[in-house]
C-alpha cells in the first residue's frame, strides 16, 4: 500500500465522524427509542451502538493504536465482550463516540508512506494468533461500522423515522 491508500483511510475516518454525528442528531430527540428492548440483534439501539464502539476499540487495540495515539482515554474503556452495553444512555455513548472518532482521525491522520502495509500480529477473542496488513484490519473495522449502521437505519425505517445519515456521496460533495 502507498500514500494514496493512507489517504483512503483518512477519508473513511473523516466520513465516519460525520456520519456518527448525523446519526446522533437523528437519535438524540428519540433517546427513549434507543432504550427499547429487542429493537436490534443487540437488543436496544443503544446495544447496537455499544457493539460498534466496542468492536472499534477491539480492532484499534489489536492494531496497536493505543500505543500510537496521544489521548488513549477512548480506548481505555474496560469490557469483557463486544456484546456488552457500557453506556446507560445515549448521551454517554455520544460523548464516548465523539472522543473515539477524534482518536481514530488523529491516528490515521499520522499515517505515512507504507504505514498501512505493515503487518500486524494480534490475537482474536479465542486467543488464536493472526498476522495481517494494517490496511485489511482498518478496512474490516470501517466496513463493520457500515454494516451495523445499515441495521440501525432499518430499525429506524421500521419505526417511520427518516434517517438517511450514511449517504457517503453527500459528505464527499460538501
Amino acid at each position: 500500500m502507498n500514500q494514496i491508500d493512507a489517504d483512503f483511510f483518512r477519508t473513511l475516518a473523516w466520513y465516519n465522524t460525520r456520519v456518527n454525528d448525523a446519526m446522533a442528531a437523528v437519535l438524540e430527540p428519540r433517546a427513549a427509542l434507543c432504550l427499547e428492548a429487542g429493537t436490534t440483534y443487540y437488543g436496544p439501539i443503544l446495544g447496537l451502538l455499544s457493539h460498534i464502539s466496542l468492536s472499534d476499540i477491539t480492532w484499534l487495540r489489536r492494531a496497536g493504536a493505543h500505543n500510537e495515539i496521544d489521548d488513549r482515554a477512548p480506548l481505555d474503556l474496560q469490557y469483557a465482550s463486544v456484546d456488552q452495553q457500557p453506556f446507560g444512555e445515549l448521551v454517554a455513548w455520544r460523548s464516548h463516540r465523539a472522543a473515539l472518532d477524534a482518536a481514530i482521525e488523529r491516528w490515521v491522520g499520522r499515517f505515512g508512506q507504507g504505514d498501512v502495509a505493515r503487518t500486524i500480529t494480534y490475537r482474536n477473542s479465542r486467543g488464536r494468533e493472526f498476522q495481517q496488513p494494517l490496511w485489511q484490519i482498518l478496512l474490516h473495522m470501517f466496513n463493520h461500522q457500515t454494516h451495523h449502521r445499515g441495521q440501525l437505519a432499518q430499525a429506524l425505517d421500521d419505526r417511520g423515522v427518516e434517517n438517511d445519515f450514511s449517504n457517503l456521496i453527500w459528505y464527499l460533495r460538501a
